[in-house]
């Protein structure tokens, strides 16, 4: 069991079990459905009898809080804590003993007195992409940063690949995309087929696998894919989840072209083998991150085009760097899988190889890639996770000051 402090919420499954409990509860389940579906999902870890009182104890605290704790289930915890059961794994440490002791002895007399008036719980309205895969739409550049660029009137041709579920449920687009040559919109097919399309990210090839899931064997997994590596020694990719979490956000801003089903995917393409590697671009966001790919890849404006001969050898030292404070940070304790704590380091070193040694933006790519991984969202206060984006980003930009 993973224990950080001596709190009620100072280990993963307890944790889990409160956020679970209350995510269900906004996707409109009651008490008692909830509590079922946890008992089920969770069943292994509960056939640890150490991991039985933790989750009472969650399941009536939160109860209590939302102002909902029924009978049977305070008296579930209150029999644990009287038992004891919990203290048990504490008892080497008289110190630690006395304060978790403590810590149960304030949950017991909380749950014995008079709850707060019960809480309207507001329901998750989850937004599901309503494209189909080939739709193709046309978007015209129109910002400042384009304007700066001189891609002003231009257009991104953006075309749905496939979807993948977002933060709490949403179901968001994969999307290739490609830049017009002038302020045309192509009229047919061929037209579409003839333009460049935009490079999203680059894997170096020893990083293939990353992401591999153990539940299959890998040989299934790369069925079809394509390891051909560029001339810098790495795999091009070119797809990118488009996070839209409603209509609005782009309401009269796409023009529709057509379904398109036989526009020709890139030569040699790199599809990672878990999409939470791909890059994550918010709408609002848009213009900006593809145009910067566009120069930084297809351009090759990135500093990991850069052929410098002890390139590989200062990025070795630097995911190292990275590693080391990622394993330190609070957050990463939730994160169960080894393969998603690689995912993490890809995006963040590959967002410092190309040159953004920016702190709030690189805090926003650690937010939406870590949000991703989780099963849901494993923060209560998303205010505070961003809080601690912020600062594990100022750490490793400071560190990497220093490196260099």
């Amino acid at each position: 069991m993973g224990n950080w402090g001596i709190g009620l919420y100072q280990d993963g499954f307890t944790l889990d079990i409160k956020i679970k409990y209350k995510y269900k509860l906004h996707m409109g389940k009651s008490d008692i459905e909830a509590i079922k579906e946890i008992l089920e999902e969770y069943k292994d870890f509960l056939r640890d009898a150490q991991y039985v009182p933790l989750f009472w104890f969650a399941i009536a605290d939160t109860q209590w809080n939302l102002g909902r704790l029924k009978e049977d289930v305070k008296n579930e915890a209150l029999k644990y804590i009287e038992l004891g059961t919990d203290l048990e794994r504490w008892k080497k440490d008289k110190r630690l003993y006395k304060k978790r002791k403590d810590v149960l002895e304030k949950l017991k007399e909380k749950l014995l007195s008079p709850q707060p008036k019960e809480k309207k719980i507001s329901k998750y309205r989850l937004y599901r992409c309503e494209w189909s895969n080939g739709d193709t739409f046309a978007y015209q550049l129109k910002s400042e940063f384009a304007k700066e660029n001189n891609l002003d009137g231009r257009y991104l041709i953006i075309q749905k690949t496939g979807e993948q579920e977002y933060y709490i449920g949403h179901i968001i687009p994969l999307v290739r995309i490609k830049l017009t040559k002038d302020k045309v919109i192509p009229k047919t097919e061929k037209e579409i087929n003839d333009l460049e399309y935009i490079q999203t990210d680059a894997c170096p090839f020893e990083r293939r696998l990353w992401g591999f899931s153990a539940d299959k064997p890998i040989e299934e997994q790369i069925v079809g894919k394509t390891f051909e590596t560029d001339e810098y020694g790495l795999l091009p990719e070119y797809i990118l989840s488009l996070i839209i979490t409603s209509k609005d956000m782009y309401k009269n801003q796409l023009i529709y072209l057509g379904k398109y089903e036989n526009i020709e995917p890139p030569k040699n393409e790199f599809i990672p083998l878990n999409e939470a590697s791909l890059p994550l671009v918010e709408w609002k966001e848009l213009e900006e991150e593809v145009i910067k790919m566009y120069f930084g890849h297809n351009k090759r404006k990135y500093q990991l085009y850069n052929k410098k001969e002890n390139n590989q050898k200062n990025n070795q030292k630097l995911l190292k760097v990275i590693k080391q404070e990622i394993e330190k940070w609070n957050p990463i304790k939730f994160i169960k899988n080894e393969e998603n704590k690689y995912d993490l380091e890809i995006v963040i070193i590959s967002t410092l190889l190309k040159n953004d040694f920016n702190s709030t933006e690189l805090s926003n790519i650690i937010y939406k890639v870590f949000v991703k991984m989780f099963d849901k969202n494993k923060f209560e206060d998303l205010d505070v996770f961003k809080k601690e984006c912020d600062y594990i980003s100022k750490i490793i930009i400071e560190k990497i000051k220093q490196f260099n």
